[in-house]
């Protein structure tokens, strides 16, 4: 008997032979399935035989309860006992499928057995055991596992349901194979009635039905499209068959499909950045997951609020029932506008009211609205707003072509102009938007060149001087070289970094003012204008500011000299802007604030310094 197998084996031993044992409880316990639970329920009381095969000679029997089953996990656990009474023993173990592992331990002994098995589809159980130098048959002689015949619906999840494609999970664990009927209705759970998706009432959709005979389950899947399903309440319905005698299964999952996901709207044409012209097709996707209600195309001023409906300058709104790819949705006439920046703004909201503006609107695809910069370029010179300085450029001539002349040509959409052997190339964007003929009304305009200068196009000396001029935005005959801050701190003042060319007209642009004494309102000046109390000069009305020459214990006094000569800069501006004409010396010109006393002083006089063009 196992009490003298016992004695004889000299308590517990682990080796190699049991890690063998230990090593197949394991594997078992592997495969239990993750979300049925055990087919098999061992509840109950066994009475088992052990058959000696080695390190003992016998059969002894033994009683065995198992009282606490889990069969979600398939661990139990219980007691036991030699037929005569003595010694008991507590097991613990575990059942996966029709197989079965559990180990006994004699009360207050290190004596144990290992035992693994299968069930019988009768619930006997049957098997070999053993320890570290015993080994064993055993089978159950009375007692029977019950078979746990059972069904879970396990998708979709019981609430609501915000996807289009949804999965429909469940399982059946039985002994043997059978079919099954299952259905998804709209708005009840009764029989025939309102199906939409199965394989009843004249559906055969689609399905999965795997079984698996290692651990007697069926796996149940089906997937629907329900972008075409009216929102509301649902019921799964899962009907396996059953054979005679066993219970009917007939399980059912309410859900309720809604639409909690906004369109995503993107502005394929035109992009962000893009120059546009004539009338510009707007082409546009929505992704709309279910059924769209409309959507919002909407043509602002660059710069706007285009959050605020007021600012629109046009648009329309569409209402359409479902999305779309790259579609055309919209004709904008940028012919009725003036040349600059100007925004695009799509939005759209789905039948279900669902809108998201919070991604960032500058990037489509990701939420309800797309926002795009586009600049009005109908005179076609790549110039617009404040930089284009002639705005309706036409179709440019191609002027006929004269030694050491330019013309004008067509080069990858921009107008340039190029001289044979040359390499120099003007774009309009150089010339501020302004073609030959424009430049040449200009400047005649302007009496910069003569009338018959047309005939001859525009020599590169007149695009290059052209540029030059409007460097400073203002065509007035001057090209700006560079500025200095005159300091009223130091008799020393500053030169220009630039060499000014000798015999070349400039002009010199003086403006701000400095402080020459701490008089309060008082004692502060300009280029040539001081302003300053009455016990030292009278001052000029209107403005009662002193002029320099005359005034002072020098001609100069006050004054912004120029190559240490004294030059009158002007009559009282307020604005304190003064220009003079200057002639270049072939070197830098010299630039002070003469002053009898400087530590008082602060601040500085800004000249400004242009080369004459024309």
């Amino acid at each position: 008997m196992l009490n003298k197998i016992k004695s004889a084996s000299g308590g517990k031993k682990v080796i190699s032979a049991l890690l063998v044992l230990v090593i197949c409880v394991v594997a078992l316990v592997s495969i239990k399935p993750a979300k049925a639970d055990e087919a098999w329920d061992l509840t109950g009381t066994y009475t088992i035989d052990f058959v000696c095969t080695s390190g003992c000679s016998g059969t002894y029997t033994h009683q065995m309860n198992v009282s606490g089953m889990d069969l979600v996990t398939g661990d139990f656990s219980g007691t036991g006992k030699y037929y005569t009474g003595t010694p008991t023993w507590t097991h613990t173990g575990n059942v996966s499928g029709s197989n079965v592992g559990f180990q006994l331990v004699y009360d207050g002994s290190a004596y144990y057995v290992d035992v693994v098995g299968t069930i019988a589809s009768d619930g006997s159980m049957s098997g070999t055991a053993g320890n570290a130098s015993q080994a064993f048959d055993w089978s159950t002689t009375t007692g029977m596992a019950t078979f746990n015949r059972h069904a879970e619906i396990t998708a979709p999840s019981a609430g609501d349901v915000n996807t289009v494609s949804v999965d429909f999970e469940a399982y059946l664990v039985d002994d043997d194979q059978d079919s099954v009927q299952w259905a998804v209705r709209q708005g009840t759970c009764d029989a025939g009635t309102n199906t939409v998706f199965g394989n009843v009432d004249g559906f055969s959709d689609s399905y999965g039905w795997v079984y698996n005979s290692g651990n007697y389950l069926h796996t149940f899947t089906a997937t629907a499209d329900t972008s075409a399903w009216s929102l509301g309440m649902y019921c799964f319905v899962f009907n396996p068959a059953e054979d005679s005698g066993e219970s009917e299964i007939r399980l059912t999952r309410q859900f309720q499909l809604i639409d909690d996901t906004a369109p995503l709207v993107t502005i394929d044409s035109p992009i962000h950045g893009a120059y546009v012209s004539g009338t510009v097709g707007i082409t546009a996707t929505i992704v709309e997951d279910r059924e769209l209600s409309h959507y919002n195309i909407s043509v602002y001023p660059g710069g706007a609020d285009y959050m605020d409906f007021s600012l629109r300058l046009e648009g329309e709104t569409k209402y359409v029932s479902s999305g779309f790819g790259n579609n055309g949705i919209y004709d904008w006439d940028t012919t009725s506008y003036d040349d600059g920046e100007y925004l695009i703004r799509l939005a759209a909201r789905d039948a279900a009211g669902n809108r998201d503006l919070s991604v960032d609107a500058w990037t489509g695809g990701d939420d309800s609205q797309h926002v795009v910069t586009v600049y009005v370029d109908n005179d076609g010179d790549g110039v617009f707003g404040e930089a284009d300085f002639c705005p309706g450029t036409e179709e440019l001539d191609d002027y006929q072509l004269f030694p050491n002349r330019w013309r004008e040509s067509e080069s990858g959409g921009k107008r340039q102009v190029s001289q044979v052997g040359e390499s120099d190339v003007f774009t309009t964007t150089d010339t501020h938007g302004c073609s030959c003929e424009q430049i040449n009304d200009l400047l005649v305009g302007k009496s910069f060149i003569q009338d018959s200068n047309r005939y001859h196009g525009c020599g590169k000396s007149t695009y290059e001087n052209f540029v030059a001029d409007l460097n400073d935005g203002v065509l007035d005959g001057y090209s700006f070289v560079e500025t200095v801050q005159v300091p009223a701190t130091t008799v020393a003042g500053i030169d220009t970094v630039s060499s000014l060319v000798n015999g070349q007209e400039y002009l010199l642009k003086a403006s701000g003012t400095y402080t020459f004494v701490n008089w309060g309102v008082y004692g502060i000046a300009d280029a040539e204008w001081a302003y300053r109390n009455d016990s030292y000069a009278l001052p000029v009305s209107p403005h009662n500011w002193t002029l320099g020459e005359g005034s002072y214990n020098t001609d100069y006094g006050l004054d912004v000299l120029v190559d240490s000569t004294n030059v009158y800069w002007g009559d009282y501006n307020d604005g304190h802007e003064y220009e003079i004409p200057f002639v270049g010396k072939g070197s830098t010109a010299h630039f002070n604030i003469y002053d009898s006393a400087y530590g008082d002083n602060s601040g500085f006089i800004t000249v400004d310094v242009f080369v004459k063009l024309w």
